[in-house]
């Protein structure tokens, strides 16, 4: 089977730091509705399950959800469909067309285009992936420092209990989890043979 995949972006990423590649194309309501819809009823290449800050209100904190969706012809992070819902953000004609050529339904995926969009993500120097998994080991991080902090400030002040103990037992486990992290491999024997819209994994 014979297939380009494409990588759908709105977000321009650099040394210094990322932003919003197009804050003013816009798209009306109806039209971001059917977007979201389309991409976030598309197929999971990779959940990551880990959230990033909102780059157009850092007040909101880390609510912008980073899996990898597919529909077999284009590759994008759900990050695509939070701006579209919240902002309006346009993700591209030529994108919106291939949407509407679909009847605003993503295709199921071929296995081989699956592995294609894998390959794309496959962790490495250089790979869309990187971002993702290097955020992952962050937030843990920061997670469990916070644990750790919280249950020596609880020892100290004399609030030994079950529940200190376990703050500290967390602490413990989100380290392991952040150090497992940096060994993280995607392969693509992780790739089940029939796709799974992500509406039927919840």
């Amino acid at each position: 089977m014979v297939s380009i995949m494409r990588k759908l972006d709105i977000i321009t990423r650099t040394d210094r730091g990322q932003f919003i590649t197009d804050t003013n194309s816009k798209v009306d309501e109806e039209t971001a509705r059917l977007l979201y819809d389309y991409l976030t009823d598309a197929y999971w290449v990779l959940s990551t399950g880990y959230l990033e800050s909102d780059l157009l209100d850092s007040s909101k904190g880390r609510v912008v959800p980073i899996s990898w969706v597919t529909d077999g012809q284009w590759l994008w992070n759900d990050e695509v469909g939070y701006y579209v819902k919240h902002y309006l953000l346009s993700p591209g004609r030529e994108f919106i067309d291939h949407c509407k050529s679909n009847n605003w339904k993503p295709p199921k995926p071929h296995p081989d285009q699956i592995a294609e969009a894998l390959d794309m993500l496959q962790v490495g120097p250089g790979s869309i992936a990187t971002r993702d998994i290097t955020g992952i080991v962050t937030a843990a991080t920061e997670i469990a420092n916070e644990a750790r902090r919280l249950h020596d400030e609880a020892v100290s002040a004399g609030l030994d209990s079950p529940l200190v103990g376990r703050i500290k037992r967390h602490a413990d486990h989100l380290a392991h989890f952040r150090d497992g992290v940096h060994d993280m491999q995607i392969t693509k024997d992780d790739i089940t043979q029939d796709a799974i819209p992500r509406r039927d994994r919840r």
